[in-house]
């Protein structure tokens, strides 16, 4: 209780063991003494006023009500564990940037940037538990056929297991913007965000210990089983072996192929690396004297390793690395800019349909499944490799996911000591497939790699002394296109870019219909006329 003081009182008022009088401007307004009961000196104001109140009566009114909004938080946190502190929407936000600061940081040991993974991951995760705030402030208190009400707000430990169970429902009639709705991987995704939130929550003393609902949930959405296809030795063999002929013999169609195209497929087969992982990828990370490659981590604490090089791949990269000449912290492999190579499917596209596949069909995780599955065939020292070594491998906290996600049965079951797809592997039934690979392109591939070369050299002349957005206003041609255009990153131009390039170069002698010439159009009123 606070001392009892004299102080002066306004008319009509009575003298309040809480209530104290100060003279401000000439005026006695009302303060409060509660750092007893969770506060501390309070004014006493009104809503919307700026000053405590000068009225013993409206005094008095705004003190009780003030006691009773603090025995109200006491009680919740005493007996209902309710941490005033713990709002869902505010803390959803502390730990979004908490886990910011977390991948800055170790970005900063490691002396690199925050990877492409975990700004992805960031964004995910947002929208993942804005999704869920509006659910347990809105959503879950609306009445079917009516208005949603205005946001509630929710103290994470009044969230149950039945609260979550009626968000997984919930979350089954979400559109996934395919014209859908949300798949159980993507739900399970969403408790899983949800339920990294509640932990930290824990951890920060917000909630007690054991309280997670998502946790105590039994029946949660599993993710399906991949169906990642994967590729038997002598079809990874071809897909090298194509790579390594493309620069020599390739068919001059489409985009211009990487110039590291075969050194960055191999590196993709041989080691079983993620994406994201090789295009962090630094000369120094490749160690020909320790016949390793250092991993830098992204995804998982488990996923920064150190991994075996194998003597195909040592013997692949040391001559690359030689003949680039780059410095220890040089990107191991960039476009013809010199920058991280970005989306590198075309070129994959190119290697994959010399080499007999269908388009579209092979993408960088079909050799991350077939590196697993080979390298569990492996003979390791006289025995089966151990599945655990090869969870490191691949950067896998469980060696389940190795096995039961990844790991697949090989149809021609090849034991090696020495992993390796090398073109004496590829037997008769793929041997017309690899004859196709030293086919040098034809009269007619080899006119259209000219034509397009002597168009694009005319257009940059005319447009040198104009800036991209001016050329994209002009040509209709999107801003990627023109920075390959600038670049050299074409051998022969699609027909449409042709089309463009030549009716801005000669617009009285090749007519082109109006749809072709239109300007290109970005942002929402694109995406409203494809509505329309």
């Amino acid at each position: 209780m606070p001392r009892k003081r004299k102080t002066a009182l306004p008319s009509g008022a009575k003298p309040h063991p809480r209530i104290t009088w100060r003279d401000q401007g000439g005026q006695l307004r009302a303060y409060a003494y509660l750092k007893d009961l969770g506060g501390g000196r309070e004014a006493l104001k009104a809503p919307g006023d700026t000053h405590a109140s000068t009225d013993p009566v409206i005094a008095e009114a705004l003190l009780n009500q003030r006691i009773s909004e603090l025995m109200e938080q006491r009680r919740a946190k005493v007996l209902l564990r309710l941490d005033p502190d713990a709002d869902l929407a505010a803390f959803s936000i502390h730990h979004l940037e908490e886990k910011e600061e977390a991948y800055r940081e170790r970005a900063e040991e490691e002396d690199a940037e925050v990877s492409t993974w975990a700004e992805q991951w960031l964004a995910t995760s947002e929208t993942y538990l804005t999704r869920a705030v509006a659910f347990f402030t809105v959503h879950q208190f609306a009445i079917n056929g009516a208005e949603l009400p205005d946001p509630k707000p929710r103290n994470l430990a009044s969230i149950g297991v039945t609260d979550v169970q009626a968000y997984l429902k919930w979350l089954k009639i979400q559109p996934n913007g395919r014209g859908g709705y949300l798949g159980r991987s993507s739900r399970r995704l969403h408790l899983t965000v949800l339920s990294n939130m509640i932990d930290r929550a824990i951890s920060e003393g917000k909630l007690p210990l054991g309280s997670n609902p998502v946790t105590a949930l039994i029946d949660k959405p599993t993710s399906p089983r991949s169906r990642t296809i994967w590729l038997e030795v002598d079809e990874l063999a071809l897909l090298l072996e194509s790579a390594r002929t493309l620069r020599e013999f390739g068919p001059t169609y489409g985009g211009r192929p990487l110039e590291c195209a075969y050194e960055l497929l191999a590196t993709f087969i041989l080691t079983g690396a993620r994406e994201d992982e090789i295009r962090r990828l630094r000369t120094r990370h490749v160690r020909f004297r320790d016949q390793t490659i250092h991993i830098p981590g992204t995804k998982t604490q488990t996923s920064d390793r150190i991994i075996p090089m194998h003597p195909q791949l040592r013997e692949i990269l040391q001559a690359y690395v030689e003949r680039l000449g780059r410095g220890r912290d040089d990107l191991l492999f960039t476009n013809a800019a010199g920058d991280p190579f970005g989306d590198w499917r075309k070129t994959l596209d190119t290697i994959a349909v010399r080499a007999g596949f269908k388009q579209g069909k092979i993408r960088t995780r079909v050799f991350r499944t077939s590196y697993i599955t080979h390298r569990l065939a492996c003979i390791d020292q006289g025995a089966f490799i151990e599945p655990y070594k090869v969870a490191r491998e691949v950067g896998h906290k469980s060696m389940n996911t190795t096995l039961w996600i990844y790991g697949r049965v090989q149809l021609r079951r090849v034991r090696m000591e020495e992993l390796a797809f090398r073109v004496t592997a590829i037997g008769p039934d793929l041997e017309d497939r690899l004859h196709v690979l030293y086919s040098p392109p034809t009269p007619g591939e080899r006119a259209g790699a000219k034509d397009s070369a002597e168009l694009v050299a005319r257009f940059l002349s005319a447009t040198q002394e104009m800036s991209t957005g001016e050329m994209v206003a002009v040509t209709g041609l999107s801003k990627a296109t023109i920075k390959r255009l600038r670049a050299g990153g074409f051998a022969v131009l699609q027909a449409k870019t042709s089309n463009r390039l030549r009716a801005f170069l000669e617009p009285e002698t090749v007519p082109q219909p109006p749809h072709l010439m239109a300007p290109r159009r970005t942002g929402p009123r694109r995406a409203a006329s494809r509505r329309g």
